[in-house]
């Protein structure tokens, strides 16, 4: 174990402490970084720098855009003149309403009265007004490298986009890859009023490393900004970078960890932890293989650990180091008791994992069902794009012929590129369907749709296309 001035420390334990030397082992190995310092013993927090981003959208007329601009008030009013802040406003249209400042006495009123002056406009840009902020954050960092500032973003909103990104999924993926550019700004959000979309803003919290929380009236603020401030204020190391290095011989079986990480080579593994707060400890789990040995040692070198992180209370960039290493005996005991902390950690991994599996499938069978309905729509089309008096079981056979190379798309699909399937069936329907509005002018009366979905569905589905597992 290695612990530095402030208290924080990076150790590792297995599942066992010793592992016979006349056998292969695969080992599980938990790695935890913990930092030590209470509140107490901090006598000085980090400055901050905040971007607040505002929904001033119609969804958030009257008590929730009031709520939003008291919140926003009560936060810039608890800072001090070390600290930052700058604002955006979003509904259908971005805007910058105040530059990153600091919040002096002068400060505070600039940034007061530039909140009151917000009212509400037309459509939610909630992607945009979230891309702004991080955009001012960056901007601002380029321009002022300074060591030791915790940077974050606070998102105003219901939560309910209604241009720009509207689709949960696309807008998280469009956010991760934004915020893998901008890894040192962290990403809150907060909830006003009833119908808030909880899911989007709990990933979003999620992927930004921060937190979600709701504020339904005037008597939540001050609850939601302790939680939120308070955890900005008790940050005690940034950009904490954990690097484990195999001894030579020994090779990674597997490795878990919430947050980013890189394999390079067969033996080493390098994990982003961001920034640590007082107390809080991060643990990744890696699994190990060992090989068979010639003989019993004592001590057998497993991995070794680098620490690296910028440490708030000192203002210093710090690096620890540390070696792990287990025993190797002839013999071991039988039926010794597992590590608890290991074991507790490897459920972890275990439940998340399953959970991502289910979310996969559940992803894959919408895109299923959405590859139903367009194949569906797709044969329809051209059915009725045909002239009406060939629109015979003759001609229905015709068009199965047309659109048995459909079959290509869903096998794509099972092949991991639902995405691209989709999107390609989707333009060839469009184009079907341009071509129909002109014929179904000239028909002598408008089509049983209903009918002819379920005959179109039912006959394709059953005759030409594999059904899904």
């Amino acid at each position: 174990m290695a612990v530095n001035q402030t208290g924080t420390e990076v150790a590792c334990v297995a599942e066992f402490g010793d592992y016979s030397y006349d056998e292969c082992h695969t080992m599980d190995i938990l790695a935890t970084v913990r930092n030590r310092t209470s509140e107490q013993e901090r006598s000085e927090r980090a400055p901050l720098c905040i971007t607040a981003a505002l929904d001033h959208s119609t969804s958030m007329k009257g008590k929730k855009l009031k709520l939003v601009k008291k919140a926003c008030q009560f936060m810039v009013q608890q800072l001090k003149p070390k600290d930052r802040v700058g604002v955006i406003a979003y509904s259908q249209k971005v805007t910058e309403i105040l530059p990153i400042i600091a919040m002096t006495p002068e400060g505070v009123d600039e940034a007061i009265d530039a909140i009151s002056r917000i009212s509400h406009k037309s459509m939610t840009n909630l992607s945009g007004g979230l891309f702004k902020a991080i955009e001012q954050q960056e901007e601002f960092g380029c321009d002022h490298r300074e060591e030791g500032v915790i940077r974050s973003v606070l998102l105003f909103t219901d939560g309910c986009p209604t241009m720009g990104i509207t689709n949960t999924r696309g807008f998280i993926d469009a956010f991760s890859q934004l915020r893998d550019q901008v890894p040192q700004v962290q990403v809150h959000t907060l909830g006003f009023g009833n119908g808030v979309n909880y899911d989007l803003l709990q990933q979003i919290a999620e992927k930004g490393r921060g937190v979600y929380h709701h504020i339904d009236n005037m008597d939540d603020i001050p609850l939601g900004f302790a939680e939120a401030l308070g955890g900005l204020m008790s940050i005690s190391a940034q950009n904490v970078q954990l690097v484990m290095t195999l001894e030579e011989g020994l090779a990674i079986d597997h490795f878990h960890s919430a947050f980013p990480w890189q394999k390079q080579e067969d033996r080493t593994v390098r994990t982003e932890l961001g920034d640590i707060y007082c107390e809080e400890r991060k643990d990744a789990l890696l699994s190990v293989r060992i090989p068979q040995l010639e003989e019993p040692v004592e001590s057998y070198s497993i991995l070794s650990l680098s620490l690296k992180y910028f440490d708030v209370g000192s203002g210093e960039l710090r690096r620890n180091s540390n070696t792990f290493s287990i025993a190797r005996p002839s013999c071991v005991v039988a039926n010794r008791e597992s590590n608890q902390e290991v074991l507790d950690q490897r459920e972890r991994v275990e439940a998340v994992d399953d959970i991502q599996r289910a979310l996969e499938v559940c992803w894959l069978e919408s895109l299923l069902e959405a590859a139903n309905e367009l194949y569906s729509l797709s044969y329809l089309v051209v059915t009725l794009n045909a002239p009406k008096q060939e629109a015979d079981e003759g001609n229905i056979d015709d068009a199965h012929e047309l659109l048995t190379h459909r079959a290509q798309h869903l096998e794509r699909m099972q092949e991991g590129r639902p995405s691209s399937a989709i999107g390609d069936l989707s333009k060839s329907v469009t184009g079907l369907s341009i071509s129909f509005r002109s014929r179904e002018a000239a028909l002598d009366e408008p089509p049983n749709w209903e009918e002819l979905r379920v005959r179109s569905c039912s006959r394709f589905w059953n005759n030409k296309m594999p059904r899904e597992q």
